[in-house]
């Protein structure tokens, strides 16, 4: 039987911006296992010694570095990139914080703000009595683009990026559109743990070492990425403890999103006597949000759902 190769790509590795031309770090065989040491998304600038002031000192043109580029050989344009998601260890520390100018509510929340979570085992530590369970996945996940010049990372594309879906864990197996030679794969923004939106624009944001499985198909097309998995949608100790729901309601998605974080803020002041910034983070952190319903015109309804296992 044949061996599987290995390879190792270090937290040097790594680059801004997504760029059809840009040198492979690595060039790998279909079929190869790979290791990242994945940095940070501040690229290093925030560690657990950090402080509010670094926070408000942070370069944004060092922000979400992907790790790579790889080089897949035998990717071609029209190619499927398969990536089989098979490990993830955090570091013991995450941080979590408010940039000013950035998230869903960043016009109310003009104020940095910064917390360094412990990672334990299965939870990170938030305040006394409210403790998020650790699900780490990658926040950045693709391929290059076939466009010109080197493209931000922050929006997502239809090859990948900065997708942020908590979803691609271990057990996953993503499917990502190949445009260039070689795919030009890369990861990063590793988190340990994500509410869906990640809605003050941070999750548990954490170094860690991601290991996975890259490999060449042919025998389908996709337009932009497709994953699967085997486990429930919901953690066990989530669906017996249950949730509190609040909604936006109106004729703009974006705003009634906005509406149903804000209301869940609230509850969160009100009733386990967090300040706005830290419920804002929790929020970010381990609110899910789900669009209720897009069809009953001219309102939709956003629901924002708090797991009650947050809380001791």
């Amino acid at each position: 039987m044949a061996t599987i190769p290995s390879f190792h790509v270090t937290r040097s590795e790594r680059r801004i911006g997504w760029d059809r031309t840009a040198a492979p770090a690595l060039v790998v065989p279909s079929g190869a296992e790979l290791t990242f040491d994945v940095i940070d998304s501040s690229g290093g600038q925030l560690t657990d010694t950090s402080t509010l002031q670094d926070v408000a000192n942070i370069d944004f043109a060092q922000v979400d570095p992907f790790h790579g580029p790889v080089f897949v050989e035998g990717a071609h344009p029209g190619d499927i990139l398969h990536v089989d998601l098979l490990e993830f260890m955090p570091k013991g520390y995450g941080w979590t914080a408010n940039m000013p100018g950035f998230g869903l509510l960043a016009d109310e929340f003009p104020e940095p703000w910064f917390h360094v979570w412990e990672l334990g085992p299965k939870r990170a530590q938030f305040v006394k009595g409210i403790s998020v369970p650790i699900e780490p996945f990658c926040g950045v996940i693709g391929v290059a683009r076939d466009e010109p010049g080197n493209l931000d990372v922050i929006p997502p594309r239809r090859t990948g990026g900065n997708m942020d879906s908590k979803q691609l864990r271990a057990g996953t197996t993503l499917y990502l559109p190949v445009e260039v030679e070689g795919a030009l794969f890369g990861l990063g923004d590793t988190h340990a743990a994500q509410g869906d939106g990640e809605v003050c624009g941070n999750a548990i944001e954490a170094p860690m070492d991601v290991t996975l499985r890259l490999s060449v198909r042919r025998d389908f097309t996709l337009e932009t990425p497709e994953y699967e998995f085997v486990r429930p949608l919901e953690r066990a100790s989530a669906a017996e403890a249950g949730y509190y729901v609040t909604t936006g309601i109106g004729p703009d998605l974006l705003e009634a999103t906005r509406d149903a974080i804000r209301h869940m803020i609230d509850k969160l002041e009100r009733s386990h006597g967090l300040d706005r910034y830290e419920a804002y983070a929790l929020c970010s952190t381990a609110v899910d949000l789900k669009i209720s319903e897009v069809v009953d015109q001219p309102n939709w309804v956003v629901a924002a759902f708090l797991p009650r296992d947050l809380f001791a």
